[in-house]
């Protein structure tokens, strides 16, 4: 956290879960700011990708570099919005809504045992989004992989990694869910033997900012042909039309 005890917030909203196991339900999503991994992209840059995308504009965008190397541009805006005590991030949950989504950038960069403490006890199930660089202990130094893995923890924390360039092994090892981002030079067999064997594997396309590229999911279709046991996640938020 912050010296003051706070976390800088890129926003907060509710929406339903778009990606992976949990597609459909309604969470609240609390976008840390930062990111460790992403490059900011110069303004060049920015505009070719509009111009590929056939956007008027060149929103803002980072450079991300994906598990084995490959570049792909980011559009979420990491910047930090506002600064927030646990209590008001909290106070954002809706009467009914179970789940807090911790998302980023990369959360894992701030301590957040407060904030998975006091959601907890509120009953709130606490979703983190990471791309895996960042050990778990960093941000939550209270955690345990052993009772996460054996659900001693009733499965309240559940951990998705998509995974980045620098990826940590034992965080493979313990996530909740893999994600693999999808495109045409998409090579599965650079995936890491232990992933491979994960019980949750996701396949998603990288596509644009408000819609599906069809051609990479065309390309996750295929690749889940080879590998019977492994899942699609399309982003269905995009087709929803939904954050």
């Amino acid at each position: 956290m912050t010296q003051n005890g706070k976390l800088p917030i890129a926003e907060t909203f509710l929406s339903p879960q778009g990606e992976g196991l949990h597609s459909g339900t309604l969470m609240l999503f609390v976008r840390i700011a930062g990111c460790s991994v992403g490059k900011r992209m110069t303004l060049e840059e920015s505009v070719q990708f509009a111009k590929l995308e056939n956007s008027p504009l060149a929103i803002y965008r980072e450079t991300c570099t994906i598990w084995d190397g490959r570049k792909m541009a980011c559009d979420t805006d990491f910047r930090t919005k506002e600064v927030l005590t646990v209590d008001e991030i909290l106070a954002r949950v809706p009467d009914g809504v179970e789940h807090i989504c911790i998302t980023g950038g990369e959360p894992l960069n701030y301590d957040l045992t407060e904030l998975l403490m006091k959601a907890r006890q509120k009953w709130l199930d606490c979703h983190i989004e990471t791309s895996g660089t960042v050990p778990i202990e960093k941000a939550y130094p209270d955690f345990n992989a052993i009772d996460l893995l054996n659900e001693s923890l009733d499965g309240w924390i559940w951990v998705t990694v998509s995974p980045k360039f620098g990826c940590l092994p034992e965080m493979i090892d313990l996530a909740s869910e893999l994600k693999f981002l999808v495109d045409g030079d998409f090579d599965p067999a650079k995936i890491p033997e232990a992933a491979k064997h994960k019980n949750l594997v996701f396949l998603q396309p990288i596509n644009y900012e408000y819609s599906v590229h069809l051609g990479n999911l065309q390309r996750c279709l295929s690749l889940q042909k080879q590998f019977p046991h492994w899942r699609i996640s399309s982003q269905a938020h995009k087709i929803w039309n939904v954050r």
